[in-house]
């Protein structure tokens, strides 16, 4: 409860909606009534947030998880006339390592070769995949 006070209010925010959603019609909590669908889930979410062993790595896991939501929620726009519907969020790459290796830390002087970007990229209707790709990749994935 300690990290979940230092996170932004943005982050409590997008965590607080995402996680109450069901995506199942007519089935709400009562005391975070959040309806709509699809409902996304986070595949190893809870793993990323149990590899954590400060307060800071909690504090930058949260952050990172409700970035995460926010790219899939950009990818899978709520949407109330496909009621049930989940939607996975695969982020096994991520919750390989720590989340200090994993946001890294850019100095401005690297090249864009040597540079990598995590991308929440669209494998079929129902799923997606968060994926490290080189930075000099990313204008591929647009065109896919």
């Amino acid at each position: 409860l300690q990290a979940w006070d230092q996170v932004p209010v943005s982050v409590q925010q997008v965590l607080s909606v995402e996680m109450a959603r069901t995506g199942a019609r007519d089935q709400l909590f009562q005391s975070s009534p959040v309806s709509g669908s699809p409902a996304l889930l986070v595949y190893y979410g809870p793993a990323l947030l149990q590899r954590c062993h400060n307060m800071g790595a909690m504090v930058q896991s949260l952050c990172a998880l409700a970035a995460i939501y926010e790219a899939g929620r950009r990818l899978w726009p709520v949407d109330d006339s496909h009621p049930n519907q989940t939607v996975t969020l695969e982020i096994g790459q991520l919750k390989a390592m720590s989340i200090s290796e994993a946001s890294g830390k850019w100095t401005g002087e690297e090249s864009l070769e040597g540079r990598s970007i995590w991308v929440l990229t669209q494998r079929n209707s129902c799923e997606a995949a968060l994926e490290l790709v080189p930075a000099a990749k990313v204008n591929e994935l647009v065109c896919t």
